[in-house]
């Protein structure tokens, strides 16, 4: 099978810019990462594309096919060759927040860069299967398609994955709370941080006011300080 650094190589060797020239990997770096969505550099690319690294995240493959005009199922389906064809738009039906189907399509799509596709199931079991989640195909599938949950299991897996909270995907409520955050906590780099503040956004407001003395505190930031207007 092949790899993805094959692959992504394919794509370098294959593919032309409108002018004849190859793409460099400085040139594939700057403009995915002057995007604003996803930030890559071209010495990480470089390491992908020579195997030295191999296990990059489903938001950098998805930038990275997106790019090139490629599906992302270019880089999961053995035997697929790059196409020679123009980026797709974005999807603009918005998901239905009041069924568990539709919570997981807004998180995922509050989570992915612009303008790329939602990822399949295929591609999704086998992200998370690398990063030490167990989860059953068929249950992943009924999930997303019919919104059974068929077992606790399957939820506590994607919530894991995704690094949300399980009651963005169970709750509406907790949904439309904390689902229209999202855009903005994924700018968030560190992975505690970010799930610090998804967590918070599920307390209430009592609670909520106790977690914000004690951050203050533990940072030794004055009260007058830290009523922070954003």
């Amino acid at each position: 099978m092949s790899s993805f650094a094959e692959k992504l190589d394919r794509l370098f060797t294959t593919m032309r810019k409108p002018d004849g020239s190859q793409f460099t990997m400085s040139d594939v770096a700057s403009e995915i990462s002057a995007a604003g969505e996803i930030k890559l550099s071209a010495s990480y690319l470089s390491e992908l594309r020579s195997g030295r690294k191999d296990n990059p995240n489903i938001w950098v493959v998805n930038a990275i096919a997106e790019y090139f005009g490629q599906p992302i199922e270019y880089f999961v389906v053995e035997g697929m060759e790059p196409v020679q064809r123009g980026r797709t738009a974005p999807e603009t039906i918005t998901p239905d927040l009041g069924t568990i189907a539709g919570r997981v399509r807004a998180v995922l799509r509050a989570l992915k860069p612009n303008g790329v596709a939602d990822p399949s199931n295929d591609q999704l079991i086998r992200w998370m299967r690398q990063q030490g989640h167990e989860v059953n195909p068929a249950a992943l599938a009924a999930l997303r398609s019919e919104g059974n949950l068929g077992s606790d299991d399957i939820v506590s897996a994607l919530a894991k994955y995704l690094g949300v909270p399980e009651a963005i995907l169970i709750d509406e409520a907790a949904a439309n709370a904390i689902i229209p955050t999202l855009p903005v906590l994924k700018a968030m780099q560190d992975k505690k941080l970010r799930r610090l503040a998804l967590r918070a956004g599920t307390l209430d407001p009592n609670d909520l006011e106790r977690v914000a003395d004690l951050v203050n505190r533990l940072a030794n930031v004055d009260e007058a300080d830290a009523d922070l207007d954003f």
